[in-house]
């Protein structure tokens, strides 16, 4: 029975030794995302009136401001992008560095990613169809002609497939 709580004594010692890691690290973290005070940090989300909808549209971003910008010292502005499936925490470390050097950096979630409400469908039509095989085969038929948002989905699903490249992303001018 002694040994029990010798191992367990054992156990909860590492544990609190591992959350410790965890907690140092998350601030030493935080300081390198603010470059030890020097950088001001805000996630917050935008609003957006679209006119054509009349909807209001809520864009998720992170905001890197350093201490030195202020309205009678300007300072030089970045607005960062991230890629498909990602978010604007991918961009951090490119956030991090520039907002160290003086720039103001914007990095937005774009529809479909992160905080961002909107979803992909909100993203607008395009101006040509595409055929698509849905494999459900209706009057002998499976491909079906498709444009706009639904045309957006599909392209988002095969996109980053090598057959798709040739085949699908032109339209009938090329």
């Amino acid at each position: 029975m002694k040994e029990f709580f010798v191992k367990s004594k054992n156990a909860l010692i590492v544990l609190g030794i591992c959350l410790l890691t965890i907690f140092i690290s998350m601030i030493f973290a935080d300081q390198i995302q603010k470059s030890w005070g020097k950088v001001e940090v805000k996630t917050e989300m935008l609003e957006i009136k679209d006119e054509i909808t009349d909807k209001t549209i809520h864009l998720g971003y992170k905001i890197y401001i350093p201490k030195s910008a202020s309205a009678e010292h300007k300072a030089p502005a970045a607005l960062l992008l991230h890629g498909y499936q990602n978010d604007h925490e991918t961009c951090d470390a490119y956030c991090i560095e520039l907002s160290r050097r003086g720039y103001v950096v914007l990095a937005i979630d774009e529809y479909g990613h992160g905080a961002t409400l909107e979803g992909f469908s909100n993203r607008g039509y395009v101006n040509h169809k595409v055929t698509v095989n849905y494999g459900n085969e209706v009057d002998g038929v499976s491909f079906k002609t498709v444009g706009g948002q639904k045309r957006y989905r599909a392209m988002m699903n095969f996109s980053n497939l090598s057959f798709f490249l040739n085949k699908y992303t032109k339209d009938d001018a090329g």
